[in-house]
């Protein structure tokens, strides 16, 4: 299937290309279908486009919750008063740990499109998530938190990390490492 999308997407800047040259322009019905299919896989590839760049999201913080030094440092925020669960992509697996808990807050911590800086991370208002881009998992983290704040009083904060990079085989830019470091000593200090 993806090698299908890449095909699409390589026609579709191909036709791009051609639509914009002079002698195809000047030949009106050429032009005139090279548009046509041009304005029909536009959409298809705006799509992929925007899975790729969600996958990559996704990957970026694979990585660097399997970064064996993000372990060792997490580890270190052990606390009696903190558990940590790394959700990977199906957070809404651990809803029941999270509930039996009872936890006075939630933190939640996802790579995310914000237009910052790489490596840079702020909260992010859970009203705002349609604004940004988020990396993907099972359920929205929209609904995930909607369903998390029923019937519960605790507080959930929504941190953002910005991506350096969208193209798929690159790892975890060390900008966007320090990033997550610098999150996690803030933590420390807190806590």
């Amino acid at each position: 299937m993806f090698q299908k999308l890449d095909t699409v997407e390589k026609r579709f800047e191909e036709l791009t290309q051609k639509i914009s040259d002079p002698d195809v322009i000047a030949n009106q019905n050429e032009w005139r279908d090279l548009m046509k299919e041009h304005a029909e896989l536009e959409p298809i590839v705006e799509k992929y486009r925007e899975y790729k760049k969600v996958q990559k999201q996704y990957e970026d913080a694979k990585e660097m919750m399997e970064d064996p030094n993000m372990d060792k440092e997490l580890k270190d925020l052990e606390n009696p008063n903190l558990i940590i669960i790394d959700g990977k992509t199906v957070p809404e697996n651990f809803t029941g740990k999270i509930r039996k808990e009872q936890p006075s807050h939630v933190i939640l911590v996802d790579a995310c499109l914000m237009g910052c800086k790489p490596g840079e991370f702020k909260i992010v208002d859970k009203d705002d998530f349609v604004n940004i881009g988020i990396s993907t998992h099972s359920m929205s983290l929209s609904y995930f938190v909607k369903y998390l704040e029923r019937d519960n009083d605790f507080k959930i904060i929504f941190v953002g990390i910005e991506p350096e990079s969208m193209d798929y085989s690159d790892k975890p830019t060390p900008a966007v490492q320090k990033g997550a470091y610098k999150f996690i000593n803030i933590l420390k200090e807190i806590l």
